[in-house]
């Protein structure tokens, strides 16, 4: 007999004996082939790991799963049918709420899910869920805010006397009469913005590097103590920083003896982000401060022409206030954007941030009192509006 016909005879002798063992040892009358399993299963990687589970489980399945009698563990029956089913549908035995899978429903879920190799997110840390749209809204920002911002100091330091931003201030519409200020407040304002970073900070360490909200809080609050210490020794011992050029540009007059604006600013954040019950009505807040400030502040400098005595020493403008409200209703109603009657709750904590900003209540400082009440404000409104349930 030939090599050729004795392969022919050998080699289904083989396959029917290796399958009359498959079946004896797993004791079922049924075959399966892993090529119909792969189909059923849908997966893309024939050769992975998990899938040599799959046949061992559909193997189970089809022979009853008679060796699993324990409660304490899933049998093989179970991971057969879980490991059948689509990945977006398996379950753990530690099983998440909704609410804890939301945050992981992002559009590269399905590259993520090869990346673990097929195995399920872990547990989202606390608090880093319910973020809303302030990732997309802050990443946008800053790279817009930082646009702006470098081609504004290109055009404040290319010359002693900035005459091209001059010139398109007066383009804008602003009194030549009122340049010198509004660059002054311009300068100002520029370092004000920085601000930004800290909800962005506050965003990327909840959702990049998994710290809980307490954690950020400590942060926030050491770098606060470490800010108002500087500033107390700038005040007590060192007066003489006062008269830096950059510190003048940044102090206003009143505070060349007491705690300046960044000493507040770092308080109401910190109390901001303590008191918020979820973290996008923190970063509302810091938005209403950082962006809702700026422009009624430079508004007010630029266009001013209806005035409004608040006190002696404040004077504040109708057109500066109009700019703070059209600001925090735009970035409340883009942050909360899938939040129903979201309408209600921008108009009522817009408005709330723009009488704190005019009036000042109790003449506590504004970097201190429009986050703190703007957090108040956005979670009695989404509470109305039943977004806490």
């Amino acid at each position: 007999m030939s090599v050729a016909k004795k392969t022919k005879v050998v080699l289904p002798l083989t396959k029917l004996a290796s399958r009359v063992a498959v079946r004896f040892i797993k004791r079922t009358t049924v075959g399966v082939k892993p090529a119909d399993l792969r189909a059923r299963s849908g997966s893309a990687r024939p050769f992975h790991a998990n899938n040599c589970c799959l046949l061992r489980g559909a193997g189970d399945h089809i022979a009853g799963a008679r060796e699993s009698k324990s409660g304490c563990n899933q049998t093989t029956a179970a991971r057969g049918v879980a490991a059948m089913a689509p990945f977006w549908q398996q379950t753990t035995t530690t099983t998440q709420p909704p609410a804890a899978r939301e945050w992981y429903d992002y559009p590269g879920r399905i590259l993520a899910w090869y990346q673990r190799g097929g195995a399920p997110p872990p547990e989202p840390p606390p608090y880093s869920r319910n973020w809303h749209n302030s990732g997309v809204f802050l990443t946008a920002l800053l790279v817009v805010c930082a646009t702006l911002g470098a081609g504004t100091m290109g055009l404040l330091h290319e010359d002693t006397y900035p005459r091209r931003l001059t010139r398109l201030l007066t383009d804008a519409g602003v009194a030549f009469q009122r340049t010198a200020r509004t660059i002054q407040e311009i300068e100002r304002k520029l370092f004000h913005c920085l601000g930004l970073l800290v909800p962005w900070g506050y965003y990327t360490l909840s959702t990049t590097y998994n710290y809980p909200k307490e954690t950020c809080v400590y942060i926030c609050l050491s770098i606060t103590l470490l800010g108002v210490c500087f500033d107390l020794l700038r005040i007590r011992v060192f007066p003489a920083i006062n008269d830096l050029a950059f510190v003048q540009k940044l102090l206003r007059s009143e505070e060349r003896d007491t705690l300046c604006g960044c000493s507040f600013f770092a308080v109401g954040n910190s109390m901001a982000i303590m008191l918020a019950r979820r973290p996008a009505v923190a970063v509302t807040a810091l938005m209403y401060l950082t962006l809702g400030d700026t422009a009624a502040a430079l508004v007010g400098v630029a266009f001013g022409a209806h005035p409004i005595n608040v006190s002696e020493t404040k004077k504040k403008s109708i057109e500066g206030s109009l700019a703070m409200f059209a600001v925090c209703f735009t970035s409340c109603s883009i942050m909360l954007a899938d939040v129903t009657l979201v309408e209600y709750v921008a108009v009522f904590s817009a408005l709330v941030a723009t009488l704190v900003e005019l009036y000042a209540p109790c003449g506590v400082n504004d970097n201190l009192a429009i986050p703190v009440l703007s957090v108040v404000a956005l979670d009695f409104a989404l509470q109305r509006v039943g977004a806490y349930g």
